[in-house]
This record gives C-alpha cells, structure tokens and sequence, in this order.
C-alpha cells in the first residue's frame, strides 16, 4: 500500500464531522476518498476482468451531489495498473457489471444487497445495521465515519482485503 494512501485513510478516521453544508461536502469527498482506496487493498477473481488493462468499474446508486464529488476526487486515477472508471445508475441491477458499487440509499439497501449477491461485486452501503449481503458499510461513530468488512460476504463474493485495511476496519461475520 501506498503510504500517502494509508494516510488519507487515517486522516478520514480522525477526523470529526459537523453538521452544515460544508460538512454535509466534507463527509461525502472522505467517503469518495474511502471508495477509491478501498479498490487499491481488494483482490477480485481473475474472472471478473476482461483482460489485465480492463477498468475497475466503481459505480454508485447515489444522489446527483455524491456522484459530482466522487467524480471529482476519482478524476484521472488507477488503481494497481488499471484506470477507474466512474459511473452512475439508476437501477441496483445496473450494478451488476461493476467491481465496486455504493449504495447510498439505506433503506433500500437489504433489497439492493440481495440482488447483487454473487456477483463478484465490493458492495459499500450505508444502512444502521450490518447486512448479509453488504461487504463493506459506512457508519458514524463518535461523529467520524467508520466503515466495516462483512467477511462472511466478502467470502460470498470471491473479494480478498489486504491486512492493512482489515486493520482499519470493524470486522464482522454475518
């Protein structure tokens, strides 16, 4: 891992969160940066590529904001080799195709889960509670945002995390 990488996580974790516009706009560019570098520390099947220069497809089912600031914090990156591809959807089975898909929406979050299982795909949701098919959640705790790894759902989905990211996380298995 990188450690300017590393750093912006840690930073993402210490830092306390308001409750303003501004704030509202910092909380969604530490989860933009939380979603990029979670592509930098998973390891997906071999399968789920076209070829060795195919794109890690990170796609949101989000608001029109979240998608404006993931848009401008993932401008022009790659991850281990592979350019990262933006894009957003309308429909959780659009969602299907990607490696990584965040689900803003924590209501229909179970539904959305459900319908992406088997897949191959990292999903990231905010919901209050774990859920069995989420592999990734956003939580505040403490006013900063959190995120944990279902590894029962990563093992579901072929995903391997690295150790440096387990360490930052919550681990659950459900």
């Amino acid at each position: 891992m990188k450690p300017v990488a590393l750093g912006l996580v840690v930073c993402a974790l210490l830092a306390p969160l308001g409750a303003g516009a501004a704030d509202q706009y910092r909380e969604q560019r530490i989860k933009t940066a939380f979603l990029v570098n979670f592509a930098r520390f998973v390891t997906w099947p071999p399968i789920t590529f076209r070829s060795a220069t195919s794109p890690i497809e990170l796609c949101i089912l989000a608001s029109d904001a979240f998608g404006v600031v993931l848009a401008d914090v993932a401008k022009d990156k790659a991850v281990n080799e592979r350019p990262l591809r933006i894009s957003r959807v309308f429909r959780a089975e659009d969602l299907r195709g990607c490696h990584i898909a965040y689900l803003e929406d924590a209501a229909a979050a179970p539904r959305n889960l459900a319908g992406l299982a088997n897949h191959h795909v990292l999903t990231v949701h905010e919901n209050d509670a774990t859920q069995p098919n989420g592999v990734m959640r956003f939580y505040i705790e403490d006013n900063r945002i959190r995120f944990e790894v279902n590894l029962a759902a990563a093992r579901r989905e072929d995903l391997q995390f690295s150790a440096k990211l387990l360490g930052l996380a919550s681990i659950v298995e459900q």
